[in-house]
């Protein structure tokens, strides 16, 4: 039975449940801007580290990293192909979660029709 949540503070967690419990570390792929790891953070984990292929989204990260924001200062944004990124870096950090973004994007699938 999972104890009853209490409500979050703080501008990502406005009212969103938390548990009180130790942040889970979490690894995100296909991060895109953020949006699954806002509210992944919102609910109390610890995303680690973030690998994302596009350039402009891993500016959106950067700027969304450090104290009160969605991703902590010792958040690794990671500009990488996930084909190439090497999960044995992580190894013996303690992930206990791995999330994603949905790949391929809308525009990346309309590009391959025409």
């Amino acid at each position: 039975m999972l104890p009853e949540p209490a409500l979050g503070h703080g501008q990502a967690g406005e009212g969103m449940p938390r548990f009180d419990r130790k942040p889970v570390k979490t690894l995100s792929l296909f991060t895109g801007a953020g949006g699954l790891d806002l509210g992944f953070h919102a609910a109390g984990f610890d995303i680690v580290a973030c690998v994302e292929i596009d350039r402009s989204y891993c500016s959106t990260l950067l700027a969304n990293k450090g104290p009160g924001k969605t991703y902590g200062v010792n958040t690794q944004i990671l500009h990488d192909d996930v084909r190439k990124f090497r999960a044995a870096d992580f190894a013996g950090q303690g992930i206990e979660c791995i999330i994603g973004g949905k790949y391929p994007l809308i525009t990346v699938s309309y590009t391959h029709l025409r």
